[in-house]
């Protein structure tokens, strides 16, 4: 069985803010803050809603402001590649999500 799903996150204005996509035959997850919107708490609320899963890693440009998100989150770098960062999450099932 197939499926996915598109998300996005609207405040106030009810306008789109940030978005994603994810599906179960896909190891990846795409999110992304509008510019405009960066700063607000936004990504950490999207962020927030997938950090559930049993682990988690990720491949980032290392200066990228995101890379700050990550840290608060728990992960930690595993490999760097030029200005790439493999980063990497395991799930503290002890602590609620």
């Amino acid at each position: 069985m197939f499926w996915g799903f598109d998300f996005s996150l609207r405040k106030g204005d009810m306008l789109p803010k940030g978005y994603g996509y994810v599906d179960n035959r896909t190891p990846e997850l795409g999110i992304a803050v509008f510019p405009e919107y960066r700063g607000q708490g936004i990504g950490t609320h999207l962020f927030a809603s997938i950090c559930g899963q049993s682990s988690i890693s990720l491949s980032v440009s290392a200066n990228n402001p995101a890379v700050k998100l990550y840290d608060r989150f728990g992960f930690e770098v595993i490999s760097r590649i030029d200005e790439s960062l493999l980063m990497k999450r395991k799930r503290d099932y002890r602590q609620p999500i």
